[in-house]
């Protein structure tokens, strides 16, 4: 036997090396490609539009669309839905990049043409972050007393999305219906579109004034199958116009050295008109079978108001000719 007696072992702490534990910015989950967005180090303030930028051989277009290796995305979802319509800058402009925790970019086949395959770009945001709010207001005011204004305010829950837009101004800048106004009121909204601007051909002053509101319910909010949808969407959109004209010419006809012919020329016109617009379809996919109920309302009236006043002289002022009329018309048109 080996007595070893009593052995004392003193203690000792050994550090590990420190390890990093990093998330690939890009990886394939089947045939899915997907783009993890807390890889990607960007301001606070950067949005998906910022994200994707930054991914090599994406290209965000200044009109919204996408294309992954020259390829166009043509359907863009957050969460398996559609954001607000059908326009994909409001997805990439108002969802910030920490809402989101990755981008899914996967084909999957065309309802229409099921041998053909549509290429879809998926925004999957972190948990408790499907419900948001963003909004825009801006207001000017200029020589002459010009002012314009408009608002937007945008609402949306894993079933609900909800739009509320205003605007008011007499510079011509009037919008033609309301995804236009929801368009032009994203958080960095940086591009070239040109549709909502001042219309400097129309002549006169024009004051305009719109107000409407959309809303999107899906009936089936946790659905993750394309070919599954029950959803109901409605818009209503109003705009009241008001344009004046003044006009005053004075011509001088020259007949002879000694006989000129001085005519004076005054006109105004005064016109308004009313919109009311009202547009709802439901949408219901079920494997095979489709069901699609659409209406649409549309009611416009107005009043056109037009005076015209002309005078002729001669050498001597004294009055040749005279012309005066006034013409009034009322329309009322529904559909």
């Amino acid at each position: 036997l080996l007595d070893l007696k009593t052995l004392v072992i003193s203690p000792k702490d050994i550090n590990l090396e420190e390890v990093t534990v990093t998330v690939p910015p890009i990886t394939y989950n089947n045939d899915t490609l997907e783009i993890n967005a807390i890889a990607f180090k960007l301001d606070t303030n950067a949005t998906v539009e910022d994200l994707l930028k930054k991914v090599p051989n994406i290209t965000v277009w200044g009109d919204g669309i996408i294309t992954v290796n020259g390829k166009e995305v043509k359907q863009l979802t957050v969460n398996g839905k559609q954001f607000f319509g059908a326009d994909n800058k409001i997805a990439l402009q108002n969802i910030p990049k920490n809402a989101l925790e990755k981008i899914q970019i996967f084909n999957t086949s065309d309802r229409n043409k099921p041998l053909d395959s549509n290429l879809v770009a998926n925004l999957k945001l972190k948990k408790g972050k499907d419900r948001s709010y963003f909004g825009k207001i801006s207001a000017g005011y200029g020589s002459d007393k010009h002012y314009q204004f408009d608002g937007n305010l945008n609402f949306s829950t894993p079933k609900l999305q909800l739009s509320v837009i205003g605007a008011s101004n007499d510079i011509n800048k009037i919008p033609n219906d309301i995804n236009t106004l929801i368009r032009n009121s994203t958080y960095k909204g940086v591009g070239t579109s040109v549709e909502y601007q001042s219309d400097f051909r129309q002549t006169g002053l024009n004051k305009g004034n719109v107000a409407g509101a959309q809303m999107i319910y899906n009936f089936t909010p946790d659905s993750k199958e394309w070919n599954n949808k029950s959803s109901l969407t409605a818009d209503y959109y109003f705009k009241n116009l008001e344009s004046s004209n003044l006009g005053d010419s004075f011509t001088i006809t020259t007949i002879a050295d000694d006989n000129q012919l001085y005519s004076n020329n005054n006109s105004s016109s005064f016109n308004t008109s009313n919109r009311h617009r009202l547009n709802s379809i439901y949408n219901y996919y079920k494997k095979s079978h489709r069901l699609d109920l659409s209406e649409s309302f549309n009611i416009e009236k107005g009043e056109n108001n037009s005076t015209n006043i002309r005078s002729a002289q001669n050498n001597e002022r004294q009055l040749t000719s005279s012309n005066n009329s006034v013409s009034q018309n009322n329309f009322n048109r529904s559909d």
